[in-house]
């Protein structure tokens, strides 16, 4: 004890005068990773004079030091276990090229990435089916329509899909579920199928609709996005491009963005070689120093806001409709409601509506201005729905997150989506059942 106590008396002065530098002079998220070194450093030095001239001893702390490796590794495997088994369950959405067995997103060739079709999930929201066309639908749909049915085709983003909810739940099960009711319309079956893909903007939504869906010849195609375009436009700012020059707003396959120029590029590649630690990434999340700070200057925010990202939403709308039309098709242009404008939020939802930052303020400068392009005049083939004020008279939880709604929320859409198709859609206007006749692409 007193050998123990000769040779830490220094060490232990010099460790704890160490401490007090460190809190001194380093941000804590940098003191922190120092400390743990100096710590372990400490440690070992106190394992050597114990275990001095006792072999019992020695070997006790050869074996623990041998073992300890093995103890982090399987801490490493347990929480990447962990990470795999919540991706899964909980976010496969979180595509990505070296992991797509994990999501439930490919590149596909009509309009850059599709849903992977044929499969099947159990969700935090419930199950999901995808069918072999990479619909969300619990059947496979048939390119041949059924003699006599309505065919309602959905588009759009991850709202329109119904991220979160149940199958039946999304926008596009519940208005089957309204059109189907027991004595409506002229007792016809209307089959609404879904083709809406997460992450999907205008330029998506246009390409799918040119290259794939209209060969399903539906007679009525409701497109429900705008919060797509509307955040990925506010986020980019300046940097945003038209889809002519490439810019087609973020998708699960855009590289991460780059790291700050003073880090050198071996500390990058280092750096992006530990991410695929668990153990790291859980250090990155807690210390991370790359991240820039959410915007909230509201003001330089607007400033920065390229105006041509409202007149790319115009312009890809109309092209939708245009072609529709031309297909004898009803076209729905509707503007999904987001969460920043048009309700009295709950509690919840206020914390929602935090999720991406705080971008309330530019969402209620701008988002009307994506209405006013989805603006025009109503035709026999057209029809312009604004829903961004849909909920103000809902008191209930309308959002499960930031950008995604409840099952009641997507009630309410359809309601006001039947309401539109029942008016517009007479017997007369079904379209033949045979499949369209479309130039190759």
């Amino acid at each position: 004890m007193n050998r123990l106590r000769r040779h830490l008396g220094p060490g232990l002065l010099t460790f704890t005068a160490g401490i007090v530098l460190l809190v001194l002079l380093l941000p804590i998220k940098f003191g922190l990773p120092l400390l743990a070194v100096l710590a372990v450093g400490w440690l070992l030095q106190v394992a050597a004079v114990w275990s001095e001239g006792r072999p019992r001893r020695r070997r006790a702390v050869f074996l623990g030091m041998l073992f300890a490796p093995v103890v982090v590794l399987g801490i490493e495997a347990g929480l990447a276990m962990w990470d795999w088994l919540a991706a899964r369950s909980t976010s496969p959405l979180r595509a990505s090229i070296e992991g797509l067995n994990v999501g439930m997103i490919e590149r596909g060739d009509g309009a850059a990435y599709r849903l992977v079709p044929g499969r099947r999930y159990s969700l935090w929201g419930g199950t999901v089916a995808i069918d072999r066309n990479g619909f969300r639908s619990s059947y496979d749909v048939s390119l041949e329509k059924p003699p006599g049915v309505v065919r309602v085709m959905v588009t759009g983003g991850s709202s329109a899909f119904g991220w979160g909810v149940a199958d039946g739940q999304d926008v596009a099960g519940r208005l089957a579920a309204l059109l189907n009711t027991p004595g409506g319309p002229e007792n016809r079956r209307f089959e609404v199928i879904n083709a809406a893909v997460p992450y999907y903007t205008s330029f998506q939504e246009l390409n799918a609709y040119e290259r794939v869906l209209r060969k399903y010849r539906p007679d009525v195609l409701i497109v429900l996005d705008g919060r797509n375009d509307a955040r990925y436009a506010i986020t980019q700012g300046s940097r945003w491009r038209p889809a002519s020059a490439g810019g087609i707003g973020d998708t699960p396959f855009d590289p991460p963005p780059a790291r700050p120029e003073s880090l050198s590029p071996a500390f990058v590649r280092l750096d992006g070689a530990l991410l695929r630690s668990a153990l790291y990434r859980r250090y990155n999340a807690l210390y991370r120093r790359f991240d820039p700070p959410p915007r909230t200057d509201t003001a330089a925010m607007l400033a920065d806001f390229n105006p041509a990202a409202i007149e790319q939403f115009r312009h890809h709308r109309e092209r939708i409709a245009d072609l529709a039309v031309q297909d004898g098709c009803l076209c729905i242009l509707a503007l999904q409601p987001v969460i920043h404008l048009g309700k009295p939020l709950t509690a919840a939802e206020r914390e929602h509506a935090r999720m991406w930052g705080d971008l309330g303020e530019v969402f209620r400068v701008v988002y009307p201005r994506f209405a006013a392009a989805n603006g025009g005049p109503q035709n026999a083939g057209t029809v312009r729905l604004d829903l961004s004020e849909l909920f103000s008279g809902f008191t209930g939880d309308a959002y499960l997150d930031e950008c995604h709604y409840t099952a009641e929320g997507n009630r309410l859409i359809a309601e006001r989506l039947a309401e539109v198709i029942r008016e517009r859609t007479p017997a007369a206007t079904i379209r033949p059942s045979s499949p369209a006749v479309l130039p190759p692409e």
